[in-house]
């Protein structure tokens, strides 16, 4: 992939690996499915941010109306969750300062959610990731064009970062970390900010860089849960679990822009 903004489209390989590996065309239902999901079959979550950041001890106290904190969590009941080509997206968490949003079920339905989401909010919504340019951002950029024939309004592009790849974990597939523009109807945009990155340049960094250590060193008691075994979790826990994920991020976000 260029440094330019590249929209992918859909049913088309993007980046590395995917430029000469198979796959499949654009809706195609994996099978087997993932164990506890109906294919076709989505359902939404909606919370009080205020009243998760509560119950986990986070003061969001300075977050700004238009920051979102998003966050996947991927299938990886067949070890392949890291890859996009084989793994799908199972939950994804849209947390602000009013509301925290898990979309979860069928994918199709997950990536119609986030376009609805998206589109939705004021241009110039800052969409904050953990660790989005290394895995979030390419993993939605190559499922995303799976399904963008079968989704309205899905406006997400990616554009490699230049630099060292070797700053970050870069997602199976792609030579470089992608920063995101999303592109509503009407041409305005979002654009998203990694607070992995922000903390490793930060005064703030401590030797520790996953998110739920530093959204304790802030206060907060994030919900743990076995990642490598999230098929196995009722939908309730893993809800809990992305909603706490999504606010987690919220919080670091708001104590490395104080």
């Amino acid at each position: 992939m260029s440094s330019a903004t590249v929209r992918v489209q859909a049913g088309v390989p993007a980046g590395g690996q995917f430029a000469v590996t198979g796959r499949p065309e654009s809706g195609t239902q994996l099978d087997p499915p993932i164990p506890g999901y109906t294919p076709g079959v989505g359902h939404t979550t909606r919370l009080s941010t205020p009243q998760v950041a509560a119950a986990m001890g986070a003061d969001l106290t300075g977050l700004a109306d238009n920051v979102t904190a998003f966050d996947i969590e991927t299938d990886n009941s067949a070890g392949s969750g890291l890859n996009p080509a084989g793994g799908q997206i199972t939950e994804l968490v849209l947390a602000n300062s009013l509301d925290t949003v898990i979309l979860a079920g069928d994918e199709q339905y997950i990536l119609q959610g986030l376009a609805d989401y998206l589109n939705d909010r004021p241009p110039g919504e800052v969409l904050v990731d953990w660790n989005g340019a290394g895995f979030d951002d390419p993993f939605l950029a190559v499922r995303g064009a799976m399904h963008a024939e079968q989704l309205d309004g899905w406006g997400l592009a990616v554009a490699d970062i230049p630099g060292p790849a070797g700053a970050y974990f870069v997602c199976l597939g792609f030579d470089a970390p992608q920063a995101l523009t999303w592109t509503r109807p009407d041409g305005g945009q979002h654009h998203d900010v990694d607070a992995m990155q922000m903390l490793k340049k930060s005064p703030l960094r401590g030797r520790n860089l996953r998110l739920k250590d530093n959204a304790r060193r802030f206060g907060a008691d994030p919900i743990e849960l076995d990642r490598t075994r999230l098929h196995e979790y009722t939908p309730q826990e893993r809800a809990a679990y992305a909603a706490s994920d999504g606010v987690g991020t919220l919080l670091v976000y708001v104590k490395l822009t104080a």
